[in-house]
């Protein structure tokens, strides 16, 4: 058996072999990993090859949580033992069987499949070919040009710009030197979205399917292809947008193509998995909240409100952040701790990055926001309704909402992170 070890990007194999020296199969079993062979326990085979989930060594302890397992049988090799004559009869040898004959007599289904495999490779093969790259950058270079010069472009045109689309996001997004190239398709793509409706609106229909949208913005264990897919779906949203954001709620779900995205993320928001890879998905849920009024006005009548606070209350990993504690006490007292005093010169000293490390939210800030942009569409009681003039919406809280909005120091805590965060 051969074992991978890693991801789909790259990793490591190993084999496991047992002794046949004998002739027979034997209780023997041996790993051979590269110049390394050592003795092994087959009752450990389903545990190195069959996947599922581990916990994980911490220190000196297991984790609490599991996780899936980076390993998994990659290759299982058989050694024949035994030839057969198409009868079923045993025959001596391999020049006996009515395998040898197989070459010369082969049916057209094999012949046809042999075929398709080979076409396969040869299109792979020439996908990964260096000089494909460099045709569908010049091509992507050139059309961004044409683009900015007319707003109408050929069948050919869009041809070309949807192939270097895929090509970017099924070979180019996973190259080992995309770093050195990325950035010129992407300013590519993106001026091409700004200056054209109908291919930004092909583009985010290309993201309808979840399992899509979950590769590339939550199973995706490459930090920058979350970052470069989510930034392009934005430039795509804000084109549309020009079209778009005076459409009524029935009119974005009739003719609308953010509509269908927007219920896409949703859904992978709920039951899309590990809550600390949402920050992708938050992002571009608040770009459209905020782009347009009718998803707006979709979210208010979800009861988004509750929704989004239990969401982000059920999965906060701090029960009580140190920042929080702080914040208080420089409301009542009126001196910075020292805390908001280093706080404040990380910031001055751009030392964010690092700084912001100890305060993760894991994307809850962009849900923090939409909430905030909810509730100021919001009626509240008649005391106070002179202070949401700006109110366009008719939408009251009900019940549980309000019950939502009065757990005031969870609340309280995460609106401070979301500050802290967004800083």
């Amino acid at each position: 058996m051969t074992i991978h070890i890693g991801t789909a990007e790259g990793g490591h194999y190993y084999s496991l072999i047992n002794d046949q020296t004998s002739g027979d199969i034997s209780d023997k079993w041996y790993e051979f990993n590269d110049m390394v062979v050592s003795a092994f326990d087959p009752k450990n085979i389903p545990e190195e090859s069959f996947g599922g989930e581990e916990r994980m060594m911490r220190g000196y302890e297991y984790s609490k949580e599991k996780f899936e397992k980076i390993r998994n049988a990659y290759l299982l090799f058989y050694r024949r033992v035994k030839f057969f004559d198409d009868s079923g009869k045993i025959v001596q040898n391999a020049a006996q069987s009515d395998v040898a004959k197989l070459p010369q007599e082969a049916s057209v289904q094999i012949l046809a499949k042999i075929k398709e495999d080979n076409m396969k490779f040869i299109a792979s093969k020439n996908l990964l070919d260096p000089s494909l790259q460099e045709f569908c950058k010049i091509q992507s270079q050139r059309l961004a040009k044409e683009m900015e010069l007319s707003n109408v472009y050929s069948p050919n045109q869009e041809k070309l710009f949807k192939f270097i689309c895929l090509y970017f996001h099924t070979v180019l997004i996973r190259a080992s030197d995309r770093s050195t190239v990325l950035p010129i398709y992407i300013l590519n793509l993106k001026s091409v979205f700004s200056k054209n409706i109908d291919l930004s609106k092909w583009f985010l229909t290309q993201f309808y399917n979840d399992e899509v949208l979950k590769e590339f913005l939550l199973d995706c264990p490459i930090k920058d292809m979350k970052y470069v897919v989510a930034g392009l779906l934005k430039c795509a949203i804000d084109s549309v947008a020009k079209e778009e954001q005076c459409y009524d709620l029935e009119s974005m779900k009739s003719k609308g193509c953010i509509f269908k995205m927007v219920q896409v993320l949703l859904t992978l928001l709920r039951f899309g998995g590990e809550k600390k890879k949402y920050d992708q998905i938050a992002r571009i849920l608040l770009v459209c909240e905020r782009s347009f009024k009718a998803i707006k006005e979709y979210f208010l009548a979800e009861k988004m409100i509750s929704k989004l606070i239990i969401l982000i209350s059920e999965n906060a990993t701090n029960p009580i952040l140190p920042a929080y504690k702080e914040f208080e006490q420089y409301k009542l007292t009126g001196q910075p701790s020292d805390f908001i005093s280093e706080k404040k010169e990380a910031i001055q000293e751009n030392k964010y990055d690092s700084f912001q490390k100890d305060f993760e939210t894991y994307g809850y800030s962009s849900l923090v926001i939409i909430v905030c942009d909810l509730v100021l569409c919001v009626n509240f009681t008649v005391e106070i309704k002179s202070l949401w003039q700006c109110n366009e919406f008719s939408h009251n809280l009900d019940e549980k909402e309000r019950e939502s909005l009065y757990l005031q120091n969870n609340w309280r805590r995460l609106l401070f992170e979301a500050q802290s965060r967004t800083s």
